[in-house]
């Protein structure tokens, strides 16, 4: 029930956090700017308030507006963005991408996708382009991989069918990876690799609290729902204690900040 009305299969599915088609009061560029701005727009698709703002901290020309509250789902001055995917590669849900219409061809579009999965797309490879939910619905071709922070989080340039840019949200590369399965981001918020969470959890730290102290997995803004369960799985496989057994640790609720002048003396002044 969403305030006393039952909800839609489709509607539970976009507030657990997953988008599955273009919502009703969307926010898209400007369709005539977006036409023909080069390099593109950003797309920031945030379907849950969560105390999360790094798409505007990481904004070089201030287009993804400041929050008046951290929990605001953002707003963006299309005037200011330049398709730089510097939001891209900041947004610890992987809810930023942007589209460049100029790009090509009349039925090509480019899009700037986040990708954290290994193998690592090469230039000029051909690959499967996902919708949100996982199915390949086109193919695209890669032409440029970038890390715009150093911090293991790249972003793919991907061109794909102009009239599958509202669905393409990921692309597969069909290789096996090369590198070991231990280089695996588990904690995307906190940059935490599945080797560094087994490492520990070898050394004895067996608890989600234990891991959560010695490497911050669970203390970025998504609080835990992207790597709780993979981590709790880890610890019961390699404990061989039964994964109801383990303790889910402690669910702190998300954290709102106030104004100081809410702490003294005459409320909001």
């Amino acid at each position: 029930m969403l305030g006393g009305v039952a909800m839609t299969d489709k509607e539970k599915f976009f507030n657990s956090g997953v988008l599955t088609e273009e919502r009703p009061g969307a926010v898209l560029p400007p369709q005539d700017l977006w036409e023909s701005k080069k390099n593109g727009l950003v797309i920031i698709e945030c379907p849950q308030r969560i105390p999360c703002n790094p798409c505007h901290t990481s904004c070089p020309t201030g287009a993804v507006l400041p929050f008046d509250d951290i929990n605001d789902t953002p707003r963006i001055d299309y005037s200011k963005c330049t398709g730089c995917a510097m939001c891209v590669a900041k947004c610890p849900g992987l809810a930023c991408l942007v589209v460049d219409l100029t790009y090509g061809g009349p039925d090509e579009a480019l899009m700037k996708l986040p990708y954290e999965i290994l193998p690592v797309p090469e230039k000029g490879e051909d690959v499967a382009c996902m919708n949100r939910t996982g199915q390949e619905i086109c193919r695209g071709k890669v032409v440029n991989v970038t890390e715009p922070w150093k911090d293991r989080t790249l972003v793919v340039h991907v061109v794909v069918p102009r009239d599958k840019v509202q669905d393409v949200r990921t692309i597969k590369v069909g290789r096996v990876a090369k590198k070991k399965e231990d280089d695996m981001v588990i904690c995307r918020c906190e940059e935490v690799t599945l080797g560094e969470i087994r490492e520990w959890i070898h050394k004895g730290y067996d608890t989600f609290d234990e891991l959560k102290r010695v490497l911050r997995v669970g203390m970025g803004p998504c609080q835990g729902r992207g790597c709780r369960e993979i981590i709790l799985r880890e610890v019961s496989k390699i404990t061989g204690t039964p994964y109801a057994l383990i303790p889910q640790g402690t669910i702190r609720p998300p954290v709102k900040p106030v104004k100081l002048g809410a702490l003294a003396k005459g409320g909001d002044k």
